[in-house]
């Protein structure tokens, strides 16, 4: 499923009222069977969608299964929590077979982060439209 831009701007800035927030983090962190985006992998740890708004040719979204509000929140969970990302990307990687063509993995933080959830992106390819971070 694809979100048009007002929408995900408009669920963006709810994000940022504290009501609003806790029941983001809430609903992304423990109902994640309920998003409307088809799930591609998941694990006790994260879980990985096709992004809602994509910018990339291949653009996922891996979010985290517990409440990790920032990147630097991450370093104070357990280490295992790390390597199973790792581990996530690789099996991706492989899955999507991007080892030749090129990838990245994006953390936003701080002014940049859309969500006030850790969520890491996993793009591949050329960009295929222009967007604005949030804190452009």
């Amino acid at each position: 499923m694809h979100l048009p831009d007002f929408l995900f701007a408009f669920i963006s800035k709810l994000a940022k009222i504290p009501t609003f927030k806790a029941i983001i983090i809430w609903y992304l962190t423990h109902m994640t069977f309920a998003l409307p985006l088809k799930s591609i992998l998941k694990n006790s740890e994260w879980s990985v969608f096709h992004h809602p708004n994509p910018i990339y040719k291949l653009h996922l979204v891996l979010l985290p299964r517990k409440a990790i509000e920032t990147p630097l929140e991450l370093a104070d969970q357990d280490p295992l929590l790390l390597k199973s990302l790792l581990l996530m990307v690789n099996k991706l990687v492989e899955d999507f077979q991007l080892e030749n063509q090129g990838y990245r993995m994006i953390i936003n933080g701080g002014r940049y982060q859309d969500f006030p959830l850790l969520h890491v992106h996993l793009v591949s390819g050329e960009i295929k439209k222009s967007y604005k971070a949030a804190g452009e």
